[in-house]
């Protein structure tokens, strides 16, 4: 198990990988977006980890009953609650920092660079 690393496996969890930035990031503009649509605090809360619990449900059951090998189905157990944990931190940011232009600016660019990056998974 590597605490950092560019990838992660069943096999060979990775506790913190670059996907682990995307998911804080989108806690970050997640809380940003709804906040801006005029959504109550608390229900962008629960909308938010509701959407994110269920992507993490997803890859938990492609990782562990579908066993599936592909970049979408081997993730460990381990960095899904990393994930889940930097999400809930993108939120508190975002509570803390209240309104930005430059922060959901900036994570493009970040979103851009990971996604079109293939040797992160």
């Amino acid at each position: 198990m590597d605490f950092l690393s560019l990838h992660d496996t069943r096999n060979k969890p990775g506790i913190i990988t670059p996907w682990s930035l995307i998911h804080f990031l989108a806690g970050l503009n997640g809380y940003i977006l709804l906040n801006r649509l005029n959504i109550d605090p608390f229900y962008n809360y629960i909308i938010l980890l509701c959407v994110h619990s269920l992507y993490e449900i997803k890859d938990y059951v492609l990782s562990y009953y579908v066993k599936s090998h592909d970049a979408w189905g081997n993730n460990s157990l381990i960095n899904g609650i990393t994930d889940t944990i930097l999400f809930l931190l993108g939120i508190i940011s975002a509570i803390k920092i209240k309104d930005s232009v430059l922060i959901p600016l900036v994570s493009i660019i970040i979103y851009a660079y990971i996604f079109s990056n293939k040797e992160y998974g």
